[in-house]
C-alpha cells in the first residue's frame, strides 16, 4: 500500500517536473 502511493508520488512529480520544464522552456 506505501509502496504504491510512493510510487504514486514519484509519477506525479515527474509529470510535474516535465511541465514546469515545459512552460519555462516556451517562455
Amino acid at each position: 500500500m506505501l509502496a504504491l502511493s510512493i510510487l504514486g508520488l514519484e509519477n506525479a512529480h515527474s509529470a510535474f517536473t516535465a511541465f514546469l520544464r515545459r512552460i519555462l522552456a516556451s517562455s
